[in-house]
């Protein structure tokens, strides 16, 4: 199917590697400027567009949600080729907004792999861990 078509090869290649290479370097830095309470605190950070001019605000919004599902994109296909597809797909995660997302992101983020490589690169550029809040035990 593909050998037919020698520009959609090439082009898949280079958006993938576009996409590994974007996700390599915004994951750090999404990542370590996380505030380390962001999974404790209820409130919005301080600094959130919600106070802003409604349509610089839906802009950013609508912004943020693509960048997010280009980002779980990417991460799924780094799942199969190299990169770092679970951290990437949590990045874009934590861009989007949907129902549930809470919810989501502290199951993804309590796997102790994930934790470990987050709280491993947080450590690297001088940030705190993050804090996750304590699981009620039955």
């Amino acid at each position: 199917m593909f050998g037919a078509h020698p520009l959609l090869i090439l082009l898949s290649g280079v958006a993938w590697l576009v996409m590994m290479v974007a996700s390599v370097v915004m994951l750090p830095v999404i990542l370590v400027r996380m505030p380390a309470d962001y999974f404790v605190r209820d409130e919005p950070a301080p600094s959130s567009w919600r106070h802003r001019h409604p349509i610089v605000r839906w802009s950013v919004r609508v912004l943020k949600n693509l960048c997010g599902v280009l980002l779980v994109l990417a991460g799924v296909m780094m799942l199969v080729g190299p990169g770092q597809g679970v951290l990437t797909m949590l990045t874009g995660v934590l861009m989007m907004d949907f129902p549930g997302k809470r919810k989501f992101e502290l199951w993804l983020v309590r796997q102790p792999r994930v934790l470990a490589s987050i709280n491993w690169m947080r450590q690297r550029l001088n940030q705190p861990p993050l804090q996750l809040p304590v699981t009620e035990q039955h």
